[in-house]
C-alpha cells in the first residue's frame, strides 16, 4: 500500500475549514499516514479552535506572519516523506465517490505523464479530451491558450514531481502584482516543459464551497 500525506492550507476560515475536514474524513476510506495543516493567520482564536478539534489528528503549523498560499504549500511539502501528497485547501466539501483516493493512486501509478488528479465536480466537458480512459479523462493538451491542468485544487500528486519541477518551491512563482490564478498559471508553464498534464476522475468527490471568500494576500 502506497503511503500518502495530506497537506491542507488554511487561512482564518473556520466554518469552511471545519466542513472541509469533516466531510473528507467521512468520505475517504484510504489510510493517510500523516495529516499536516498550515494555518496562515495570526488569529489565536482560529488556531485554538483547530487545535481543540483536530489537534489529535493534524500536525498544525502557524507562521508568525502571513506568508501567502504558495509559501504555505511549500512549508508543508518540505515536511513530507511519503511518495504521494493529497493536496487540500480549506474550502471544499467532500461527497460522492468514496474510492477517489484509490482511483487517483492507480492513475498516477500507471500514467507517468500525469502529474495530478482532479476530483472536483463540474469541470466543463470542453476542457477535456473526448477519450475516456476507464475511470478518468485527460485535460486537453492546451486549453485557454497554454493551460494543461495545473491547479491547487484538491487532488493527489507525487512528491518527486514537485521536487523535480519546483526545486525552489512554488513560492518562486509568487508575484504580488498578480492574482492567485495568474501565479497558478505561471506554475502551469513549468509543468508544460516536462510534458505533464492533469487528469480528472469521471466520478467526482468534492465541490467548491469558498467562491470569492479568499483570505490570502
Amino acid at each position: 500500500m502506497k503511503e500518502i500525506t495530506l497537506c491542507l492550507t488554511s487561512c482564518n476560515r473556520w466554518s469552511l475549514l471545519e466542513k472541509t475536514i469533516d466531510s473528507f474524513l467521512r468520505l475517504n476510506k484510504y489510510p493517510i499516514k500523516e495529516y499536516l495543516l498550515h494555518e496562515d493567520s495570526n488569529n489565536e482564536e482560529m488556531f485554538n479552535k483547530i487545535q481543540h478539534k483536530y489537534g489529535h489528528l493534524f500536525k498544525i503549523f502557524r507562521p508568525e506572519n502571513n506568508v501567502g498560499l504558495l509559501k504555505s504549500i511549500d512549508n508543508l511539502y518540505e515536511l513530507v516523506n511519503t511518495p504521494y501528497i493529497f493536496h487540500l485547501e480549506d474550502d471544499w466539501e467532500f461527497k460522492g465517490n468514496c474510492n477517489f483516493m484509490e482511483e487517483s493512486l492507480d492513475i498516477l501509478e500507471n500514467n507517468f505523464n500525469i502529474h495530478q488528479i482532479w476530483i472536483r465536480k463540474g469541470i466543463p466537458n470542453d476542457w477535456l479530451e473526448p477519450k475516456n480512459h476507464n475511470n478518468f479523462r485527460m485535460v486537453k493538451q492546451s486549453h485557454y491558450g497554454d493551460w494543461t491542468g495545473f491547479s491547487f485544487n484538491p487532488g493527489l500528486r507525487r512528491l518527486n514531481d514537485y521536487k523535480l519541477m519546483f526545486p525552489n518551491g512554488y513560492s518562486e512563482y509568487h508575484d504580488i502584482t498578480k492574482n492567485s490564478a495568474l501565479n497558478e498559471h505561471d506554475c502551469n508553464l513549468v509543468t508544460i516543459k516536462y510534458n505533464y498534464r492533469a487528469a480528472i476522475l469521471n466520478n467526482s468527490a468534492c465541490i467548491h464551497i469558498g467562491e470569492n471568500q479568499s483570505t490570502y494576500k
